[in-house]
């Protein structure tokens, strides 16, 4: 997931939605928050977040801080592309193709079957010595280009998604066994069922209550349109 994070966003004064400073990965990150907060105040960072696209889940777009990320304790710098492979290995987990096999999913027998972009294709092969079953399961899933429209991420990793999203809840007790009055309160229960995300940012940030009218869904980029992805309708490969 670590693409998801950008270098930078810019940031917007929510009255006016003018661009009033940019703020980079590593100014707002860990013990720097508490700084960016106060130089820009919440409801801007807010507002900001809420315009700004994340990064895409795909090949070279790993955000340049975390490959030169500062380990303090050691006094190096640290590649995290670099780690997340080799954690991967070390945990045992499957190589791309394998691990399709093992989700019942139809392995590549090239790496054309994974994009349509034939240049990274032609580097894929060029790193993994034309080697389709050497692919590692990461970089397999963020070459997938054959998405559906809106996807964030391709087939592989939809299949644990899917699985796992129900799961994180079905295994967390206060949404099962102690979803009930004596633990929350008929009140309690009564406002969740009653809330949606805009009414949590609004109850938490009334300034941006005007801003969200036009807002369909706030779990998408806040546009005025609330056009969250460009259509790029692809033909899946079987």
């Amino acid at each position: 997931m670590h693409p998801l994070l950008r270098d930078d966003f810019p940031v917007r004064d929510y009255v006016t939605d003018n661009v009033i400073g940019t703020s980079s990965l590593p100014e707002h990150s860990f013990g720097g928050s508490t700084a960016t907060a106060d130089e820009f105040g919440l409801t801007n960072l807010m507002y900001s977040l809420g315009r700004t696209k994340p990064g895409l889940l795909e090949l070279n777009n790993f955000p340049d801080f975390l490959t030169n990320f500062p380990m303090e304790t050691a006094g190096k710098v640290v590649d995290l592309a670099a780690i997340d492979i080799i954690r991967d290995r070390e945990r045992g987990i499957p190589r791309y193709n394998e691990f399709r096999r093992q989700l019942g999913l139809n392995p590549i027998t090239d790496f054309t079957d994974i994009t349509p972009d034939t240049a990274m294709a032609e580097k894929l092969r060029a790193v993994y010595n034309d080697d389709v079953e050497a692919l590692d399961v990461m970089v397999g899933s963020f070459a997938e280009g054959y998405r559906p429209p809106g996807y964030g991420f391709g087939e592989t990793s939809f299949q644990i998604f899917i699985a796992m999203a129900s799961r994180r809840l079905m295994a967390d007790r206060f949404f099962t066994d102690d979803y009930r009055p004596e633990i929350y309160t008929q009140e309690g229960l009564d406002w969740i069922d009653a809330s949606n995300y805009h009414h949590v940012l609004i109850r938490n940030f009334p300034e941006l209550t005007g801003r969200l009218k036009k807002v369909e869904n706030a779990f998408f980029p806040w546009d005025e349109e609330n056009e969250w992805y460009e259509l790029k309708v692809r033909k899946l490969k079987n």
